[in-house]
């Protein structure tokens, strides 16, 4: 079984974001039966799926679980939907990496207005709280470039009628952040790490 792992760079007033991390710590993991790839994404509205695009046609997963921050949230976030809309200004309002802060726009004029994760996010959560990690099932991406590439890939293996496993999990800030603001929520990025195993494997064998 293949998956396909992408995480962002960061963006906006952030020092870092903890999911280029990660990406780079799965790859290493040795998870059985499950052969992992990453792919590092712009933080562009127009351009992220892009490359994403390249690497699910080309690698062909079986799984694919995009990673995101949320510095304002407290736990790991199992998204469960992703919507047809980008506008920057229903976030806090800062522009993608390239300037671009859509309103009000769609993603796809042809395209469902919500298409939800096929992921099997409910044992997703369980597991992870078993583990003692922090996690919730979240009705909200947001409306920025997370919930994008959420929507995108999904509105992909529809149109392709693929059954790849598809979602996307936002990540809060990581202890080094905290330490530049001690009133942001953290997690030390090997919960993290430990949480994003968990999800991939736990859709493995879903």
């Amino acid at each position: 079984m293949k998956a396909l792992v992408s995480g962002f760079e960061s963006f906006g007033n952030n020092i870092k974001n903890p999911t280029k991390e990660l990406i780079h710590k799965v790859q290493e993991k040795k998870l059985d039966g499950v052969e992992i790839k990453t792919a590092l994404l712009p933080v562009e509205y127009d351009n992220c799926f892009y490359y994403l695009k390249k690497e699910i046609e080309s690698f062909k997963p079986d799984i694919i679980i995009s990673c995101g921050l949320y510095a304002n949230r407290s736990a790991i976030s199992i998204e469960r939907l992703g919507i047809n809309i980008k506008d920057t200004m229903s976030e806090d309002p800062i522009p993608d990496n390239r300037g671009y802060a859509p309103t009000d726009e769609t993603i796809d004029v042809m395209g469902p207005d919500a298409i939800f994760t096929n992921l099997p996010y409910r044992k997703i959560v369980n597991q992870l709280i078993k583990k003692k990690i922090p996690a919730h099932i979240s009705n909200s991406a947001g409306t920025y470039i997370c919930n994008n590439i959420m929507y995108e890939t999904l509105n992909f293996t529809r149109k392709k009628g693929l059954n790849t496993r598809v979602g996307f999990i936002h990540f809060p800030a990581d202890t080094d952040m905290a330490i530049e603001n001690p009133h942001m929520p953290s997690l030390p990025i090997e919960v993290m790490l430990k949480a994003l195993v968990i999800a991939i494997e736990t859709t493995a064998r879903n």
